[in-house]
């Protein structure tokens, strides 16, 4: 899911994945680092934070 945020000064993307487990074929996993990695090439360079956890 991405959701964009347009603030007057500041742009927000925010992403959210879901990994697939480590039970799953190894293609699968491949397919989900390549699809994440193109989506967050269409994002602009700047990352405020990369991972929060709750």
């Amino acid at each position: 899911m991405k959701v964009r945020l347009r603030g007057k000064q500041v742009n927000i993307s925010l992403l959210q994945w879901y990994a697939p487990s480590n039970d799953v074929e190894e293609e699968e996993k491949t397919a989900f680092y390549v699809t994440l990695q193109s989506r967050l090439n269409l994002c602009q360079a700047m990352t405020l934070s990369s991972s929060w956890k709750i």
